[in-house]
């Protein structure tokens, strides 16, 4: 069974001589007896870089998590673990550049912190879908706080915040790469949450479409979760007014685990259709696809109709088209619906979206290819 493991340590960092006046550290190795991995740091080019190591103690999965190395109050090094099994040896490292600000002290205390969820064996394929559940529920967590995080994603119209890092957005969406490291105002650096959730006219907060996700975030099935009125740290705001908090929350969670899994804050699943809709924003293929089976395979007699008529679907060829494909193949069934009956009352009363039109000529030339 997957278990989550936390590190948390004070390391003493001696300077030793390398020549020409200059220095770096020797080497520490940071160890747990119920940790799984040795994390082992250095700098290097005159303690201008420094670097975090680790290698698996015995052979294990690893799902998510995180190292953080800070010095003197100063992060250092930060390092996402990805997901994947490693054997007994095995690791990674994350180089990055450091400003020695230590002074000429012979030696300084450092803090390495860490956290995974992971589990000891060598079947992976036995492991994947606990892993995944385990990956999924750290995500959701460290989505409700800042730190190691340093991008908020505002939702002005339920007034929540959901937390993710740069680096992991920018490495799984080019949208956010364009957002946070370009001249758009997503890109400047904030200290505070004052009006994160203002939004200039005349600009709306309601979804562009009748989102499924939309009722579920104004409802009261979604706890009310505490916001801080301070920030940890320096962060970059993205304000999101066409997607809802629960469908982002779902997203952030499969891009961490590759499961679609609730918020904690949240009893029901989110919206495959609005998953869908926000995983074609963002670039995300493998998630719509699956987003899209999971959305067929909830359709029946009584909502294809419905779903048919809908705007969203409309919008959405790949949506239009896998319902249409439902629609034709249990005709007979449809258009006995009660879905079928409403749908045709809001024809005659002009209710029904003005990209509809396109949907009924493409009915009615997949039923007369069927006859």
């Amino acid at each position: 069974m997957a278990k989550e493991y936390r590190l948390s340590q004070i390391v003493t960092l001696v300077w030793t001589g390398s020549g020409f006046g200059s220095s770096d550290f020797r080497p520490v190795e940071v160890q747990a007896n119920d940790f799984p991995l040795l994390i082992r740091l250095s700098t290097g080019h005159n303690a201008r870089t420094a670097t975090a190591a680790w290698s698996a103690k015995e052979s294990v999965t690893i799902s998510q998590g995180w190292i953080k190395v800070h010095i003197r109050g100063s992060f250092v090094v930060q390092a996402n673990l990805q997901p994947g099994h490693l054997q007994k040896g095995d690791g990674a490292e994350v180089k990055s550049a450091w400003s020695n600000n230590t002074g000429t002290r012979s030696s300084f205390n450092g803090a390495v912190e860490a956290t995974l969820t992971a589990r000891a064996s060598s079947d992976v394929g036995a492991q994947l879908a606990d892993e995944r559940q385990a990956a999924a529920g750290l995500a959701n967590r460290s989505m409700s706080e800042q730190v190691p995080n340093d991008v908020a994603l505002a939702f002005p119209r339920n007034q929540r915040i959901l937390w993710s890092s740069e680096a992991f957005l920018v490495a799984n969406s080019s949208l956010f790469e364009t957002l946070l490291q370009s001249e758009f105002k997503e890109a400047v650096v904030r200290n505070n949450l004052n009006g994160v959730f203002q939004l200039p006219e005349p600009t709306t907060a309601d979804p562009p479409f009748d989102d499924s996700d939309g009722e579920t975030d104004v409802s009261k099935l979604l706890k009310r979760g505490k916001t801080r009125r301070n920030t940890l740290a320096p962060f970059k705001l993205i304000q999101v007014t066409d997607s809802c908090f629960v469908t982002y929350a779902a997203v952030l969670a499969w891009l961490t685990s590759r499961l679609v899994k609730q918020h904690p804050q949240l009893p029901i699943p989110a919206s495959p259709k609005s998953v869908y809709r926000l995983a074609h924003y963002l670039g995300l293929e493998q998630l719509a696809t699956l987003a899209l089976e999971n959305f067929e395979s909830q359709l029946t007699p009584k909502n294809a109709a419905y779903e048919l008529s809908s705007r969203l679907a409309c919008c959405y060829p790949q949506l239009r088209d896998v319902v249409l494909a439902y629609v034709v193949e249990n005709w007979d069934k449809v258009v006995e619906s009660s879905a079928w009956g409403v749908m045709e009352k809001d024809a005659d009363e002009g209710k029904l979206p003005a990209e509809f039109g396109k949907t009924a000529l493409l009915l009615a030339k997949a039923l007369k290819a069927k006859k």
